[in-house]
């Protein structure tokens, strides 16, 4: 999500690997195709510090709209320097479904050398991980792990024991070509 200043209104930009996730961008972008303004184009970046590899993406961004200052409040916020930081709603527990759950898995998970699946949580404190934690023990029964990946920073886990529960819960909402981030889709 994307606000400029608190006095702004919010947009939202979903990007993915090109040409790896390219079908799956296409299929959000079919979804929000009506608040957006351009069509999804294919991004260049700069090479990377640790590779030097140059990687590209494919990205749209909806248009501002104030409705969706709503959900940018929910989860950023401000210090007392007018820094903004993510954070977790109190409410996560009723907002995280089986779908968001699978949305989440297909933007920001991933899975690891013992097929477990991943979730990147590194913007978020440790105590909104927790809160995380819970709603997922609460609302899906997933029994969940913390991996530090480097210092503030942690991965929620769905271990493998778990993976055929999760399978369950996630395969209606996701892309075939995101199957892969849960073990027992594919």
């Amino acid at each position: 999500m994307e606000r400029d200043k608190p006095t702004h209104n919010t947009r939202v930009r979903f990007d993915q690997t090109y040409p790896g996730h390219e079908e799956y961008l296409l299929s959000l972008y079919e979804i929000f195709k009506n608040i957006t303004g351009t069509p999804p184009r294919i991004y260049t970046r700069k090479p990377d510090k640790r590779t030097n590899k140059v990687y590209q993406t494919i990205a749209f961004k909806s248009l501002r709209y104030a409705s969706l200052n709503y959900y940018f409040e929910l989860f950023y916020k401000y210090d007392e320097t007018n820094k903004r930081y993510k954070t977790v709603p109190s409410n996560i527990k009723e907002l995280l479904n089986a779908r968001a759950l699978a949305y989440w898995i297909m933007d920001d998970g991933g899975i690891d050398s013992f097929k477990a699946t991943h979730l990147n949580t590194d913007s978020f404190s440790l105590n909104n991980i927790q809160l995380l934690q819970v709603a997922l023990k609460e609302n899906f029964n997933l029994r969940t792990r913390l991996i530090q990946k480097r210092k503030e920073q942690w991965a929620i886990v769905i271990p493998v024991r778990q993976i055929q529960s999760l399978a369950s819960i996630v395969k209606p909402y996701m892309h075939p070509i995101m199957a892969y981030k849960v073990k027992g889709l594919i």
